[in-house]
Formats: C-alpha cells, structure tokens, sequence
C-alpha cells in the first residue's frame, strides 16, 4: 500500500495528529494543508483533503472512524456493487483494510469535512513538514 508518501504519513500519524487536534486547529495555515490522498467511488471523485479536513471527519463525525480503534485515511468503492475498501489507521501506526456497510453516509461526512476546511494548494507546508514540525518542537504526546 506504501505507493503514496502522504498517504504512508498519513496511515503512520492519524492518532498523533488527532492528540494534536487543537494545536492544529488553531494554526489557520496548519488546518489547510493539503494531504495527496486520492480517494472516491466510481464515476464520483472526492475532493483531496486538508489536514484540518481529516481531523474534523475524524472527531466531529459518527463515520469517520471504525470503532475506537481505526480512523478512515482513504475511501475506494463503488455504490454500483456496494463493494468498497477503505484504507483505516490503527493506533500502534499500522492499517487495515475495511469494507464498510455505510459508504455513501462515509463519503458524505468526508465531502462536508472538505468544504469547511478546503486544502490550499498555494501553502508552502506540507503533511510530513507539518509532522516534522510537531516532532522538532516537541508538542507534548501525553
């Protein structure tokens, strides 16, 4: 799966970017960095999200997340056949791959999540800047 350095990032550090939620979210350049995760049904593309993007699927949404365990990074299927594989981080930094039953509800949720934290191509920060910024300064990881 490893084809996409963001998205390699971003399976490796959900769960830390989600501990820095407010740090983050606070930060008007940080929240609109784009993340270069390709994810859609067919014939129906989805926007390329933000940082803030993510996060806000991941805590202000029912379906951004499987269970307490996995945060949703990328979302492929189709609603033809129902048939659909979704990319989820896992705490200890690894994935899995889930079919979920609701993937249009999930689709939604993500597209909302985008359109109030659009990404912004012109920023000169990227996904792995930002994890490194966040490393460098040691934000606390309690």
């Amino acid at each position: 799966m490893v084809r996409n350095k963001d998205l390699e990032a971003l399976v490796g550090n959900a769960w830390l970017l989600l501990k820095h939620y407010d740090e983050i979210m606070s930060n008007d350049e940080w929240c609109h960095i784009p993340v270069c995760v390709d994810s859609g049904l067919t014939l129906n593309s989805l926007p390329k999200a933000s940082v803030g993007a993510y996060l806000t699927f991941w805590r202000d949404t029912e379906r951004g997340h499987v269970g307490d365990s996995g945060l949703i990074c990328r979302i492929l299927g189709s609603p033809f056949s129902g048939s659909n594989q979704c990319v989820v981080a896992l705490k200890d930094g690894t994935f899995c791959y889930e079919c979920l039953n609701h993937i249009l509800e999930v689709c939604r949720d993500y597209r909302s999540a985008c359109e109030k934290f659009p990404s912004d191509e012109t920023l000169n920060m990227s996904l792995t800047e930002l994890l490194e910024v966040i490393n460098r300064d040691n934000i606390k990881d309690e």
